[in-house]
């Protein structure tokens, strides 16, 4: 009866003042309430959401905005896939090249002579020696490369670094001794170098007759001896004397290129 009403409007008339008399105007009110509520939710149900999808009166949505209102909105980051093992490889390997070269090229313009150590002899050996360990590191850095131009330019550097060896550690040994003698002078002492390679070092003073003092001073300069490649230190309490005791200091060659240990071991040294 109650739908049969809302088609014909005459009927609804005539029953709301029926029922108006009879006191169930709440009635219809409530049972109009639930009819509208309930044909509303049908008709939502009825449209998809999809509908809305290519329709261009319906503004898109950033749910992060919606969230976040005053959030700008983040552009999407560019994700850069990590290096492959061949690709670090490789990036490893240009690099140590490219040192290799380098290293070439300073041992090719490397100029021969005591000009090379500088004006003060006992503070320029050390950079000169740091070079040689430079080299001798990086030579042996492309010995077990598998890149074969790696492995060439190792053993070019090598053979570059082993020819200014040669040259120049008889050099730096005779501007130590030099240099050495002219300190030693003010306290009546002198060293002097000696042999093939000038590879003898002799220590000569009044102290030395004093074993206490030939252990002190190879104490304080034993390690540079060592890193000088000297093979052999004596110590006289005169020039002329016959007698005197002498170390023997196992180096390596002046040519051979190896990287050089951290200080020196006692037991490099042995003799009376």
């Amino acid at each position: 009866m109650f739908f049969a009403a809302l088609i014909k409007p005459s009927l609804f008339a005539s029953m709301f003042k029926s029922w108006a008399t009879r006191g169930k105007l709440s009635l219809i009110f409530f049972g109009s309430y639930l009819f509208l509520t309930v044909t509303a939710a049908l008709i939502g149900n009825m449209v998809s959401p999809s509908a809305y999808k290519n329709s261009p009166n319906q503004p898109s949505v950033n749910n992060a905005q919606v969230a976040y209102p005053n959030k700008p909105s983040t552009p999407e980051e560019t994700v850069v896939a990590p290096k492959t093992q061949e690709e670090i490889q490789a990036d490893s390997d240009r690099r140590l090249l490219d040192k290799l070269n380098e290293d070439i090229s300073v041992t090719k313009a490397f100029v021969i002579d005591e000009k090379t150590i500088g004006t003060d002899i006992l503070d320029g050996i050390k950079p000169t020696q740091a070079l040689f360990n430079r080299w001798a590191e990086d030579a042996a850095s492309g010995n077990g490369s598998k890149n074969s131009d790696i492995v060439t330019a190792a053993a070019t550097l090598k053979k570059e670094a082993s020819r200014v060896q040669t040259k120049m550690y008889p050099i730096l040994r005779k501007a130590f001794a030099e240099a050495t003698s002219k300190v030693l002078w003010s306290v009546d002492g002198d060293m002097q170098v000696s042999g093939a390679g000038n590879r003898t070092a002799t220590f000569i003073s009044g102290e030395y007759a004093s074993n206490r003092n030939i252990i002190k001073s190879l104490q304080s300069g034993g390690e540079l001896l060592y890193d000088l490649r000297f093979t052999q230190v004596r110590f006289k309490w005169y020039a002329q004397a016959d007698e005197f005791t002498y170390f023997n200091i196992k180096v390596p060659a002046d040519s051979e290129v190896v990287p050089w240990p951290v200080g020196y071991s006692d037991a490099a040294f042995s003799g009376k």
